[in-house]
């Protein structure tokens, strides 16, 4: 667990479940888009949190606070032309109450601590990122 400023930045758990599935639904209401059915969400519990993670979630927590506020997930990809693990980051998401206070940047950091992100070459992201 690291800690920025007053949040808690940790991996997400199966304890975590509801919490992190309010922050995907709110993720989805913000970008617009229906938010993953019953059957979805089963698969994405299980995807994170089961005996074979295909995702890392990381979740971020305001210090006196019980419910993670923002999450992101994180998977390993592979460069054939690098032949080297790469890091994607497939959301990262901030309830808008929270944002402005480093949370974001927090979670992108901990993307670049991890194991498969040995290799950062270069960045890309939707065209609304500024990326």
């Amino acid at each position: 667990m690291s800690e920025v400023g007053s949040f808690q930045v940790r991996r997400g758990a199966r304890s975590d479940a509801e919490g992190f599935l309010r922050l995907v639904k709110a993720l989805a209401d913000f970008e617009k888009l229906d938010p993953p059915d019953e059957a979805a969400q089963a698969r994405l519990l299980e995807d994170a949190f089961g005996s074979k993670p295909r995702v890392e979630v990381w979740l971020a927590t305001p210090d006196g606070v019980n419910e993670p506020v923002a999450y992101a997930i994180f998977l390993e990809t592979y460069s054939s032309f690098l032949a080297r693990p790469t890091v994607y980051i497939e959301d990262i998401f901030v309830e808008e109450a929270f944002r402005k206070r480093g949370i974001g940047g927090a979670l992108l950091r901990k993307a670049v601590e991890l194991p498969m992100s040995a290799v950062v070459d270069g960045w890309s992201g939707p065209r609304w990122t500024g990326t």
